[in-house]
């Protein structure tokens, strides 16, 4: 595996994006993880530009946990949307499911309910894509 980029996870793990010849993609590792590591005789076949996963902006939308009152949802949206609706935040596709985890915003909002979770991503298809699997 090649390490292309380090980054923080918001639990203030180390983490980095290689190229995993096990699994034949991208992937993030997260270096606490490693207990072994040996240095290549030749540069990885895949460049960091092949990530695609890396090399993605998407588009993150933001609301009001729709089980919320109106009075809860507008308190929310004062506070984290400055007094609008939504709010969209752009990441790498790698780094969605972190940014999602970090704000515990639903992407089930069946399921993922007030009080623990007081967003929900609104562009769920658009972004179901780059979640991890379940």
């Amino acid at each position: 595996m090649r390490f292309d980029e380090r980054y923080d996870d918001p639990a203030g793990l180390w983490h980095v994006r290689a190229f995993c010849l096990v699994r034949g993609t991208f992937w993030d590792f997260a270096l606490g993880r490693i207990g072994q590591a040996m240095l290549l005789d030749s540069p990885s076949a895949r460049p960091q530009s092949a990530d695609e996963a890396w090399n993605a902006k998407v588009n993150v939308r933001l609301v009001a946990h729709p089980h919320l009152t109106q009075y809860q949802a507008r308190l929310i949206q004062f506070e984290y949307f400055h007094d609008t609706s939504a709010r969209t935040d752009t990441h790498r596709a790698a780094l969605v499911p972190y940014f999602i985890h970090d704000i515990r915003a639903a992407i089930d909002t069946s399921k993922q309910c007030p009080p623990e979770y007081q967003l929900a991503v609104a562009n769920l298809e658009e972004v179901r894509q780059w979640l991890m699997p379940t």
